[in-house]
């Protein structure tokens, strides 16, 4: 009977110990998964701001496209100005494609073979470029300067100098 007793006691004590260790073991698996949810989350927001950071260098380069396409604009709009013949055109063909004679007062014609500047004086230092001559334009000339320079005649009746390594003289 107090062995009895004895042992009832020892057996619920070891009925509360092993309750206490799985209630134990129980807590501790929750705070382990609450733990890893919690990483979860925070993975969660790194994803989430990972995708804000691609969303704005997406954006960003968007926007330098445009801007480079604007300029690329602009600096073509300025050296293609309106009215100036396409590429393969000429400035003195008629409408039936045969060139015109020079007219009187000047030599002869000369033909664009590269894109080139036409400037104010026959030099390069000090001169004004008054506009780019494009490839297979035509143009009359005056005479043929001791430096090797072209005084040409431009579709607006001033005049103008281009270098003669760039043309070709059509006579």
């Amino acid at each position: 009977t107090k062995m009895e007793e004895s042992e009832r006691r020892t057996l619920e004590n070891q009925n509360r110990i092993n309750a206490e260790e799985q209630e134990r073991q129980k807590v501790s698996e929750e705070e382990e998964a609450a733990l890893e949810d919690g990483e979860e989350d925070e993975e969660d927001e790194e994803d989430s701001g990972d995708s804000k950071m691609k969303a704005v260098t997406a954006a960003l380069g968007i926007v330098v496209i445009a801007v480079m396409l604007s300029v690329g604009f602009i600096l073509w709009r300025q050296n293609n100005p309106a009215g100036t013949q396409p590429p393969g055109g000429s400035a003195g063909q008629e409408a039936g494609g045969e060139k015109e004679e020079a007219s009187e007062g000047t030599k002869g014609r000369i033909q664009i073979l590269g894109n080139v500047n036409i400037r104010n004086q026959p030099t390069t230092e000090g001169s004004k470029v008054l506009k780019v001559a494009r490839k297979g334009e035509t143009y009359e000339y005056y005479e043929l300067t001791e430096g090797g320079w072209y005084h040409i005649r431009l579709e607006d009746g001033g005049d103008g100098y281009v270098f003669s390594d760039y043309v070709e003289d059509l006579k």
